[in-house]
C-alpha cells in the first residue's frame, strides 16, 4: 500500500529527538493506523461521486414530476377561474338586462 504517512521517517525523527527505537516505531505505527483509517481512498471518492450522481438523477426525475403536477394544477385552477369568471359575467349581464327592463 502506498502510504501518505511515512512511518520510517516519523520513527527516525522521534529517535533523533531521543525517543527509544521501539517506542518510536510503536508510536509511528499507531499514528499511521489512525491517519489511514480517517483518510478517504480513491475508491471511497469514486463511490461518493457515484452516489452524488445517483442523487442528482433522482432529484432531476423528482423535479420533472413536480413540474408536471404543478402544471396540471395550474391548468385546473385556470379552468376553474375561467368558469367562475364566465358565470359572474353571465350573471352581471342578466342583472343589467333585468334592471333595464325594470326601469324602462
Amino acid at each position: 500500500m502506498n502510504s501518505v504517512f511515512d512511518t520510517l521517517v516519523y520513527s527516525k525523527k522521534l529517535q533523533a529527538a531521543g525517543v527509544p527505537e521501539k517506542v518510536a516505531e510503536a508510536q509511528a505505527e499507531a499514528l499511521s493506523e489512525v491517519v489511514m483509517e480517517r483518510l478517504a481512498t480513491k475508491d471511497d471518492v469514486k463511490d461518493l461521486k457515484r452516489e452524488i450522481s445517483d442523487v442528482r438523477k433522482d432529484m432531476a426525475k423528482d423535479m420533472v414530476a413536480l413540474e408536471e403536477r404543478l402544471s396540471h394544477k395550474i391548468e385546473n385552477i385556470t379552468y376553474q377561474l375561467t368558469i367562475r369568471l364566465g358565470s359572474l359575467l353571465t350573471a352581471g349581464i342578466v342583472l343589467v338586462g333585468m334592471l333595464h327592463k325594470l326601469f324602462n
